[in-house]
């Protein structure tokens, strides 16, 4: 008897990706980064809708795209950083879900160095992407009992800028993340958020993987080594201050899309530079 065919990426429903963009006024290095993203996201051929909140008045791509969406907010940067990554539950209203298969959340301090469609694949309900550090040790612990303290030492911590849900479970999975988060922690942290999306997953009877080992890196976080997270899918710049995290990203980008136009890049540059001569 023959077997039914493997889905395809042609024969699955899209899935839809979102991020957010928060600058204080005369600042848009978060929207620099977005654009490298949704950029990547783009030539890397990701199957299904973009989707970018931002509260600046400037694009984030200003050329426009039929997969892409931008909403602008009415919203600053919170004084308390986790009432400002609370703006990834609380947008789950805001987001069309008709047709999709799966929500992808990244961070705008991520980009795709190749495709990401197969880390969309699979019976899953939540993926998520591991840390080196483990769910006892900060920033993943605060709201962990005693007890887990012992018994989930083996538990990788779980990072809170980089996570796939099933379209279905999303409302769900985004309104129990904000029930958690309002809880006072065990042990207070700004990075409140990411302890509680730990909480969450810990508690969660959903259908729960990581994502392939490997394909998602973060190239602050313990030394990594360039060449890992060089071959990676996806690169988060987690752990750095927005200035350096746009350095590594720009850099990244430019090997990966244009390192072809390098000879086209230093020429314009010597050429610029004769001139003041």
């Amino acid at each position: 008897m023959v077997g039914s065919p493997r889905p395809t990426l042609m024969t699955l429903p899209r899935n839809l990706c979102y991020t957010i963009v928060l600058d204080m006024p005369g600042n848009d290095v978060h929207r620099q980064m977005a654009r490298l993203l949704v950029t990547s996201l783009l030539r890397t051929r990701w199957h299904g809708r973009i989707v970018v909140f931002r509260n600046g008045t400037r694009p984030v791509f200003a050329e426009g795209h039929r997969d892409l969406e931008e909403i602008v907010l009415d919203a600053q940067p919170d004084a308390q950083w986790w009432r400002t990554m609370g703006w990834k539950y609380l947008l789950r209203d805001q987001i069309d879900l008709s047709g999709i298969g799966k929500v992808l959340f990244l961070d705008c301090d991520c980009i795709a160095l190749r495709s990401i469609n197969h880390l969309m694949l699979g019976s899953w309900d939540i993926y998520t992407a591991p840390e080196p550090g483990r769910v006892v040790e900060f920033p993943f612990n605060g709201y962990l009992s005693e007890s887990e303290l012992v018994t989930c030492r083996e538990l990788h911590g779980l990072n809170s800028g980089t996570m796939g849900i099933r379209a279905s479970r999303f409302l769900e999975v985004m309104a129990e993340w904000e029930r958690i988060d309002a809880i006072e922690q065990l042990r207070p942290s700004k990075c409140r958020d990411q302890h509680s999306w730990n909480r969450l997953i810990l508690d969660t009877s959903l259908r729960h993987r990581h994502f392939s080992s490997g394909e998602v890196q973060f190239p602050f976080l313990n030394n990594a080594i360039y060449p890992n997270y060089r071959r990676a899918a996806l690169v988060h710049a987690a752990g750095r201050t927005s200035s350096e995290k746009l350095s590594l990203l720009y850099g990244l980008w430019m090997q990966t899309f244009a390192a072809d136009r390098l000879e086209e890049f230093t020429s314009i540059e010597q050429a610029a530079t004769s001139a003041l001569l």
